[in-house]
């Protein structure tokens, strides 16, 4: 044997010996991962040559312990760095996209998914793990379209493919598609796949049966959903009872998650107290019905209604069995919905019996179907629907799970759907395909001069000492809870900016999001931290919003923001994003700036700096926002216009009286 020829033999010798060594790594690892040992597994992995532990197969194994050690970034760099050194492993691709959502960062999803899809083979394999990826970020239009292109003839699907894409959208609430999709699939030949189609077949069958009750036999259609059918059959089932309901004349209950700190309950609260001024003759009993558990600061407005002839109760304080309250052939079709609305509408439907309401308002943000379900099945003659938020994003879970039920519940009798902005009313009619003459646009109402009255030169004084804010500091600051919606990374980076540029300006927001382990405060970054304030949920608003010279808002959804009314009320200039119903609540121009709906944090820095700089525009806030708000958003004119909705052409004390 020459040189050359053992040199080779010598080479696929170390490269046999390595193969060897990775192969009994591998078992060891994926043993101590059956097992549960993962702290183990992360020893032994460590302990091995670094160009062992350094190989995608291992960097993988290592990856799927630190998931379910919770560990979520380590687990992402780790698919992360699989993938520089293999750009085809399926696996690492489908651990790193899942990853996205445990990261918070769901907003990557479309454009991860692209690049993996242009890494692996044009299969359907490839488009169904891409779905599942999409359907866990919560992108349901984006997962339904890659398994419609798997599912597609050119791919020809495997066994396992379409019965991963069935799995899917059962998931997305689509039973009828499962039914036809599997029914007949030339690719089941093996019986292990079929029984697996079978399984889902039989889910998605029983899922429509119980939607159906009485019409339980009747033909699947492919755009068949259960939980639109389900609400179809509640209605259809409950449009007798109106009939046999003997309602309080003039009654009315309010429903609302909680008398927390949002703009919803804000609202809530104004209008209950001008029912219970001597203004109106309408109104008979006045109950509200919170449907959320007591949490932090959910009680928040309640001492608003100290002394008011208002009856609250809470779904906590009630043991409402959904079976004592509906007939089986109701229960049935509400156990198809979503888990938490069978208990929320044995609650209402409990509670409505026992007040007998003439009307059923809800105020609602989150679009909830419990309280019209539960007014439709005792029979309240008339649900108004107040929607104070903007319109689900098309594709999102509320779209996905609310568009089909609303469209079903605005088709019945006695049920009117209003809303709090011109905007939000032309955009909820797109979204549900109905005329906008059906919707009813009140805006917000503000206490204008109850909330000047209410400013005192001490107390902010005493704010800014608790603050440790000298005088002359001027502040951009804003009141919001820092959820997603509110786009609080957005907010931090324009300040971030802005203090690099202007020395003599601090920042403050007032609502909660931003303590200590919060995931807000962890945005903020280190050399913004002293002169970043939060002092959380505060009650004296028009003194904490009265200390600021610009007040932000950079949401990505709005309906009626009510930081920027009450911003308005105190004479203070307003920079916002044009999301919702945002361009109405201030004049933009004179009293403020109204951005694009997704600015740069650089063009909200500079819109602030503007505000800052121009004398001109706090001249204006002071002068023009006052008025603008009594003209448009007084607490007496919403009042009037929500209760000729409530109680048509029985509005006796009304503002011209």
């Amino acid at each position: 044997m020459t040189s050359e020829e053992e040199q080779r033999s010598a080479c696929k010798e170390a490269r046999r010996e390595q193969a060897r060594t990775l192969k009994s790594a591998l078992r060891d690892v994926r043993q101590l991962y059956l097992a549960r040992d993962l702290p183990g597994l992360l020893a032994v992995s460590a302990g091995l040559p670094e160009w062992l532990r350094e190989r995608p197969e291992l960097l993988i194994e290592r990856a799927k312990a630190l998931w379910k050690l919770q560990q979520f970034q380590s687990a992402h760099e780790l698919y992360h760095k699989a993938l520089t050194l293999d750009r085809t492993r399926t696996d690492a691709w489908l651990g790193a996209g899942l990853l996205l959502r445990k990261l918070r960062r769901q907003h990557e999803v479309p454009a991860f998914i692209d690049e993996m899809l242009a890494a692996l083979p044009h299969a359907a394999e490839t488009l169904v793990r891409a779905a599942g990826i999409a359907r866990k970020a919560e992108f349901y239009a984006l997962a339904g379209r890659l398994i419609d292109e798997a599912l597609s003839p050119p791919l020809q699907a495997s066994a396992a493919a379409v019965v991963e894409a069935a799995r899917l959208l059962l998931e997305l609430g689509q039973e009828g598609r499962v039914v036809t999709v599997l029914k007949g699939h030339p690719c089941f030949a093996e019986q292990s796949w079929q029984t697996e189609a079978d399984a889902l077949t039989q889910r998605a069958l029983a899922r429509l049966r119980f939607a159906r009750g009485a019409n339980a036999s009747a033909p699947v259609s492919e755009t068949d959903q259960a939980h639109v059918i389900a609400v179809e059959t509640i209605l259809a089932r409950s449009g007798r009872a109106r009939e046999k309901f003997s309602p309080m004349s003039g009654g009315i209950a309010i429903v609302l998650g909680s008398l927390g700190p949002g703009g919803a309950e804000i609202q809530a609260v104004h209008f209950i107290r001008e029912l219970c001024s001597a203004r109106w003759r309408p109104a008979g009993p006045i109950v509200i019905l919170l449907t959320s558990p007591p949490s932090l600061h959910s009680d928040f407005n309640t001492d608003k209604l100290a002394g008011l002839d208002v009856t609250i109760e809470c779904v906590s304080d009630f043991d409402v069995d959904l079976k004592d309250v509906v007939p089986d052939d109701i229960a049935e079709p509400l156990g198809v919905l979503l888990p938490r609305t069978g208990s929320k509408t044995a609650f209402l439907v409990d509670r409505l019996r026992a007040h007998r309401p003439e009307v059923v308002l809800v105020m609602s943000f989150r679009y909830d179907l419990e309280p019209t379900l539960a007014a439709s099945i005792v029979g309240v003659p008339r649900i108004i629907v107040s929607a104070r938020g903007d319109v689900p994003v098309a594709g999102s879970a509320r779209d996905q799970f609310y568009k089909g039920p609303y469209q079903a519940v605005l088709a019945g009798k006695g049920i009117a759907l209003s809303t709090n902005s011109q905007a939000t009313a032309r955009a909820l009619s797109e979204w549900l395909g109905i005329p906008p003459s059906d919707i009813v646009a009140i805006h917000n109402g503000v206490d204008v001069e109850g909330l000047r009255s209410r400013r005192h030169p001490a107390t902010r004084a005493a704010y800014r000492d608790l603050l440790k804010i000298p005088q002359g500091v001027r502040i951009v600051g804003s009141v919001f809870n820092a959820k997603e919606a509110k786009r609080p990374k957005l907010w931090i980076q324009a300040a971030s900016i802005i203090a690099a540029q202007v020395p003599d300006v601090v920042f403050v927001v007032v609502g909660k999001g931003f303590g200590a382990g919060e995931a807000a405060a962890s945005l903020i970054p280190p050399e913004l931290a002293e002169r970043f304030h939060r002092p959380g949920v505060q009650k004296d608003v028009p003194n904490w919003l009265d200390m600021m010279e610009v007040v932000l808002l950079t949401s990505i959804t709005e309906g009626t923001p009510n930081a920027l009314l009450e911003a308005q009320a105190l004479g203070k200039p307003v920079v916002a994003t044009a999301v919702g119903g945002v361009a109405e609540t201030f004049l933009p121009g004179e009293t403020g700036i109204l951005l694009s709906a997704h600015p740069t944090p650089e063009e909200v820095a500079d819109a602030v700096m503007q505000v800052l700089n121009d004398p001109a525009y706090a001249l204006r806030a002071r002068e023009q926002g006052p008025a603008f708000l009594r003209r448009r958003f007084g607490i007496e004119r919403m009042a009037a216009e929500l209760v000729d909705l409530c109680f048509p052409g029985r509005q006796t004390n009304s503002l011209s009286a």
